[in-house]
C-alpha cells in the first residue's frame, strides 16, 4: 500500500506539469518542470524516510517494565507500517493491568520526528478503555511516543531484538498541541528513570503471535 502512495506523489508531480501546460499558451519552461518534479520527489523521499523508520519498529513485541531492578512483562504491542486512515502506520497495545483485566488501545501514527526518535499519534475512536479505566477517556486525542534505536544485544528473555519506549505526551486536543509540548525524556538510565519520573517501557521482539 505504501508504494502506491509513493507512486501517486510522483505521478502528481507530472500532473502539475501537465496542468500548467494546459493553463498557459506557452510551453512550460524546463526550470518550472524541474521545480514541480523536484517537489514531488522530495515528498516521495520524505514518505520513504518515514516508512524506513517504521520498519525498524514493525512487528510483534512483548512489553514490560523495570521496578527495583526487576523486569516484569506487562503486555504486547503490534506496530504496522501500512498507511492506515491517512496515517503512516499503527501502534496497537494490549496491556494486562494489576487487576488481571485486559485493556486494549489503538494509535494511528500521524507524524514521525526521525532525528529525535519521536512519533506522534492519534488514539483510536473505538472501545479503547486503557485510560478510561483510570477515569480519563483520551479517544481521539493526540500524543507522543519516544523510543530508542532497536538493538540485538542485551535483550531480556533471549529476545532477538529490543528497544525502550516512553509515552511522553498524552491527551492533547490536536497534533500541534502534542508537538508543542515541551516534555523531555532521558534514555541514559531507562530501567529506572527518564520517562515522566519513571523508567521506560521495554519492547522485546517475538514470533509468538498465538495470543494476538
Amino acid at each position: 500500500m505504501f508504494t502506491h502512495l509513493i507512486r501517486w506523489f510522483v505521478v502528481f508531480g507530472f500532473l502539475l506539469i501537465s496542468t500548467n501546460c494546459q493553463n498557459n499558451s506557452d510551453t512550460v519552461s524546463k526550470d518550472t518542470a524541474n521545480t514541480y518534479l523536484l517537489a514531488a520527489l522530495l515528498q516521495t523521499n520524505e514518505l520513504q524516510t518515514f516508512q524506513n523508520r517504521l520498519v525498524e519498529l514493525q512487528g510483534y513485541w512483548k512489553t514490560g517494565y523495570y521496578a527495583s531492578s526487576t523486569y516484569t512483562e506487562s503486555g504486547r504491542i503490534v506496530v504496522m507500517t501500512s498507511p492506515y486512515d491517512s496515517g503512516l502506520g499503527s501502534w496497537s497495545t494490549t496491556t494486562s493491568s494489576s487487576s488481571s483485566s485486559i485493556d486494549d488501545f489503538f494509535y494511528r501514527i500521524v507524524e514521525i520526528d526521525n532525528a529525535n526518535n519521536k512519533l506522534y499519534y492519534q488514539q483510536g475512536q473505538g472501545n479503547n478503555n486503557y485510560y478510561a479505566s483510570f477515569g480519563t477517556d483520551y479517544r481521539g486525542k493526540y500524543g507522543r511516543i519516544d523510543w530508542t534505536n532497536t538493538t540485538t544485544s542485551g535483550c531480556e528473555n533471549s529476545a532477538s531484538k529490543c528497544f525502550y519506549f516512553c509515552e511522553a505526551v498524552i491527551g492533547k486536543d490536536s497534533l500541534s498541541a502534542a508537538k508543542s509540548d515541551t516534555t523531555t525524556t532521558d534514555s541514559s538510565s531507562p530501567t529506572s528513570s527518564g520517562c515522566n519520573g519513571f523508567g521506560w517501557s521495554r519492547a522485546l521482539s517475538t514470533t509468538d503471535t498465538t495470543s494476538w
